[in-house]
């Protein structure tokens, strides 16, 4: 990689950030003196690898899990990846799959990789990823791992046994851990996306893991109208986001008429706003006062520390709209639910649709700006600042269950879904 190539590829992310990041007025940083300390960092890089790093780090000071950077695919690829894949719960991350060979450890709780205790490995992984509240994403941390592991062999080390290890290419598949349930007898209506289940006593469940594409709202009210339903159990514990207009179409099932889910607010720049705002920045406190008044120069300043905001509601339905359903329904959570599948949550909860049961969600939503970069990768920049439409903050920190049930390794190793079960008896 070139040293303008470098240069640039900084530079440009550090200016999407200047123009569409919603959370400046948060953050104790200096957005523009990291610019120049991390300048510094990648001019003195010596190969492209040091540089995809940096600019991971870089990209991570927002603290944001819709921002960030991602390396090209190309040396992804060549780094390889795990053959095994993680999970969590309440006592930490735990071997979720496994290559053939390995099945020893399946649901076995991580306590070292590649020689080093898991709260390190987790401390440096944060550098380069989102983080909240000491958790990472299983599937972001499976995907950093190989980019931070030095080649050649490695151990994996749980609670039960080691496995030897090296990345892996190709996309071989895994050897999965049993599914726990709820430990009762129900009729599959549908397998796949979404997973469709009625449980004793007209409860239906519904697991839906992605809003990528639509049609998962055409099955969940196909059931509602086909079934005998009483109560509904939406599971979004794993559910990767994608479009929340697609779950505006599952929350309709359960509002009437027209609703809302956050509170949401976006950058704003008037190019001869900005302009005088630089004028006034060049002025003491004394010399505004004189001038024009500080009330007067507010908002123009507000836009030269990059907090100028139009803000908004979202909006979903209609006037005139008739749900599919209007009994009882549970929502399961996770640290799981991310993006658009927290919005989706935030219908349910600003709407007081639904009991929400589970940990909290993910914190992060708002559509990310993608600026591909020279020397290849592709930066993410959060556009869109969130809260419940309350003004409940949930970025950062997740949207908070009604009733909390963690998972732990005691029961899926008994193969039992404890929230599952205890939105059954919450609904019985």
């Amino acid at each position: 990689m070139t040293l303008n190539e470098k240069i640039a590829a900084l530079s440009l992310l550090w200016r999407r950030a200047c123009e569409v990041f919603p959370y400046f007025d948060r953050l104790e940083l200096d957005w523009d003196g990291q610019y120049r300390i991390y300048l510094d960092k990648v001019m003195a890089s010596e190969s492209a690898q040091e540089v995809w790093l940096t600019l991971m780090e870089f990209m991570n000071l927002l603290g944001d899990g819709h921002t960030g950077f991602t390396p090209p695919a190309a040396w992804r690829r060549e780094r390889g990846k795990l053959p095994f894949t993680l999970g969590y719960c309440a006592q930490g991350y735990y071997v979720r799959s496994v290559e053939k060979g390995g099945e020893g450890l399946l649901l076995g709780l991580v306590r070292k990789i590649g020689g080093r205790d898991m709260g390190e490995v987790l401390r440096e992984a944060a550098r380069y990823t989102y983080c909240v509240d000491g958790y990472i994403s299983p599937s972001g941390l499976s995907a950093l791992l190989p980019l931070l592991l030095p080649g050649g062999e490695h151990e994996l080390e749980t609670d039960r046994g080691v496995y030897r290890f090296a990345p892996r290419q190709g996309d071989a598949p895994l050897l999965p851990a049993p599914l726990p349930d709820a430990g009762e007898d129900y009729e599959q209506i549908a397998a796949g996306a979404p997973d469709l289940r009625l449980y004793g006593g007209g409860i239906l469940y519904a697991k839906v893991d992605d809003l990528l594409r639509p049609g998962a709202d055409r099955s969940i009210g196909a059931a509602l109208r086909d079934q005998n339903v009483r109560a509904v159990i939406l599971d979004l514990r794993e559910n990767v986001g994608g479009m929340t207009m697609y779950g505006a179409g599952i929350a309709e099932l359960f509002m009437d008429g027209q609703f809302h889910g956050c509170q949401k607010r976006t950058r704003t720049m008037v190019g001869v706003d900005l302009a005088s705002a630089s004028q006034f920045a060049q002025m003491s406190q004394e010399e505004i006062r004189a001038l024009v008044g500080e009330e007067d120069v507010s908002g123009a300043m507000a836009l030269w520390r990059m907090q100028g905001f139009q803000h908004y509601t979202d909006s979903f339905g209609a006037p005139d709209h008739k749900s599919a359903f209007a009994g009882p329904c549970v929502l399961l959570t996770s640290r799981g639910t991310v993006s658009a599948a927290e919005d989706l949550t935030a219908m349910f909860r600003s709407n007081g649709r639904a009991q929400l049961i589970g940990t909290p969600t993910y914190g992060s939503s708002g559509t990310p700006l993608l600026q591909p970069v020279p020397g290849g990768g592709t930066g993410r920049v959060c556009s869109v600042g969130y809260k419940l439409l309350d003004g409940t903050e949930f970025i950062g920190r997740g949207i908070l269950p009604d009733i909390p049930v963690e998972e732990t390794v005691d029961d899926l190793r008994r193969g039992l879904d404890a929230p599952l079960r205890s939105a059954l008896s919450l609904l019985r």
